[in-house]
């Protein structure tokens, strides 16, 4: 797990950039203290004004160096440590002003998680495009609250790296397509530039406390900086716009192949994410590179099929522009994960031009699962509701089969020529 250890290590300096700073600008200095004191030597000899310099620097250097591998070795004390759930009280938990504005509602998926969702904003953007807009302001102000607050966040980051390094886990610092405000029906998407850690250290961290497996003292105390505020003496979620989130956009699709098959694959147990659960074909994120120009909807298709591929074929021998040929993919909507800060998790349909037995799920992202033959809407609208009463579904699962029979209920003749049309 080479690369878990150069992207954990180069996160640390970035979030310790001043202090890094500093040591550079010392050794410079120290640097140029030496070739003083040589000239001196070849010269004029020994000039105590230079030697002087050149002692101090070093002892400045040296300290430094001292100080650095110190904090270093700080973050290499990868001791036993349990992450303990959010103390939320997710019913009694209220939505923001804005929210209900947009036409949210809110919905317990089970004891422990809730989610957002807004019927008028899926159906917007169900039918119409979305323009990507890079902007910089939410990136920034995500780095300022990750400095500000790094003695509580990173013990939670060494955590995870630990637990990476002891159970064979991928933990990659990836590049990642964030959103930074609320969706609306203006049809712009204003997003930014983040990164995975920077959604780990946020919208997975904030909300938990790290404790000690041995005596459980309090090692991190995370749980101020879930993004909740009062309003009228209730509790509410901030909305995406005021939200200090990095906010990582989530995707997901389920997958329908062209002999009628709806294919749910199990998460790999040691995967980051609702690991071990039944999961839509292709889960996962929208990595920076998944652009597609300034199409917003294009971006969000396309990073939907780069998972479902990864997962579904074997990326090292069949390329994914050969594979996705001829699929077709609809956006159902989105909703917003209340525990994860109110992280956006887009959805999808996609019907695939490959029969069920082309498909093979990749065991470093997700085993078999479950397969059911479908069809007819009819068959399909049952088969959603059988898979809706298990209790072994992912969140996202969960609310991919509650948008698809939205959408079937809203739009029949849409799905139907999608995924029976010829």
């Amino acid at each position: 797990m080479i690369r878990n250890t150069i992207d954990y290590y180069s996160y640390i300096v970035k979030l310790q950039a001043k202090k890094s700073m500093i040591v550079a600008v010392n050794v410079l200095i120290f640097i140029f203290s030496v070739i003083a004191l040589l000239n001196s030597f070849r010269t004029e000899g020994i000039d105590f004004a230079i030697l002087g310099i050149f002692v101090l620097s070093l002892c400045k250097v040296g300290w430094d160096f001292y100080n650095l591998v110190d904090t270093f070795r700080s973050f290499m004390k990868l001791g036993y440590a349990e992450v303990r759930k959010e103390e939320v009280n997710l019913r009694d938990l209220k939505m923001s002003t804005k929210d209900r504005q947009l036409g949210y509602e809110y919905r317990m998926v089970s004891d422990r998680e809730a989610v957002m969702y807004s019927k008028p904003l899926n159906k917007y953007l169900q039918e119409e495009d979305l323009t990507l807009r890079v902007e910089p302001h939410m990136e920034k102000k995500v780095k300022q609250f990750l400095v500000a607050n790094k003695e509580t966040l990173l013990p939670f980051l060494r955590h995870e790296y630990r637990n990476s390094l002891f159970q064979g886990k991928y933990f990659f610092n990836e590049k990642k397509l964030c959103l930074s405000s609320d969706l609306s029906t203006t049809p712009v998407a204003i997003c930014h530039k983040g990164s995975y850690y920077d959604t780990f250290l946020t919208n997975r961290v904030c909300g938990k406390q790290l404790r000690s497996n041995q005596d459980n003292t309090l090692i991190a105390d995370a749980r101020p900086l879930f993004p909740m505020q009062k309003e009228n003496d209730q509790d509410v979620i901030q909305d995406t716009t005021n939200a200090v989130m990095n906010n990582q956009i989530g995707i997901s699709t389920l997958g329908f192949t062209s002999d009628h098959y709806l294919v749910i694959w199990t998460q790999n147990r040691k995967a980051n994410s609702s690991n071990g659960l039944l999961a839509p074909t292709g889960s996962g994120s929208c990595d920076f590179k998944d652009r597609r120009g300034e199409d917003f909807k294009a971006t969000i298709t396309y990073a939907m099929e780069r998972e479902l591929w990864e997962e579904s074929f074997p990326s090292n021998k069949v390329k994914m522009d050969q594979v996705r040929s001829g699929w077709n993919t609809t956006v159902l909507g989105y909703f917003k994960w209340v525990l994860r800060g109110n992280q956006p998790q887009f959805l999808g349909v996609t019907r695939l031009s490959q029969r069920y037995n082309e498909l093979m799920p990749q065991k470093k992202e997700v085993y078999e699962g479950t397969v059911h033959a479908i069809e007819n809407m009819p068959a399909l609208l049952e088969e959603v509701e059988k898979l809706l009463s298990r209790q072994d579904l992912s969140v996202p699962l969960y609310m991919n089969l509650i948008f698809l029979k939205q959408y079937a209920e809203d739009n029949p003749n849409e799905l139907e020529r999608l995924l029976w049309g010829e």
